[in-house]
């Protein structure tokens, strides 16, 4: 028996998003070591049989963010498994904006992190994001 259906005949809810194999069980109870273990051990062919949950908004992200100058390190930060499933079911010129705004904020956090800066007021950020 392969590790995915050993997982799911264990009860266990298994999902790929991007490079990352989520399991969890139905009922909110902690996972068994040796499930986690099991799914660690065997990620190679999780990731191969399993579709990635959000790849195409994944790639709809990054096509938007190339056309307006964003840069791919912003979108990795803000396309987080809750953020991705919020916009897949959003239009092109949705999640554009969604994209503008959010980028932004993530890059004036980025530039606080990485280079000391001091994130500015509302009323000093770029309109979009206040």
């Amino acid at each position: 028996m392969n590790a995915l259906r050993q997982l799911q005949h264990a009860g266990v809810s298994v999902r790929r998003d991007g490079d990352v194999i989520e399991i969890s069980t139905q009922s909110g109870e902690p996972l068994p070591v040796a499930l986690i273990e099991l799914a660690r051990k065997h990620k190679a062919e999780l990731l191969a049989l399993l579709p990635d949950a959000h790849a195409a908004t994944r790639e709809r992200l990054h096509a938007i963010a190339k056309v307006h100058g964003i840069g791919p390190e912003i979108v990795r930060a803000v396309a987080t498994d809750r953020a991705l499933g919020f916009c897949m079911p959003m239009s092109d010129a949705a999640l554009t904006r969604w994209l503008n705004i959010t980028g932004t904020r993530e890059a004036y956090r980025i530039g606080t992190l990485k280079h000391g800066w001091l994130i500015p007021s509302a009323a000093h950020m770029p309109e979009a994001v206040a």
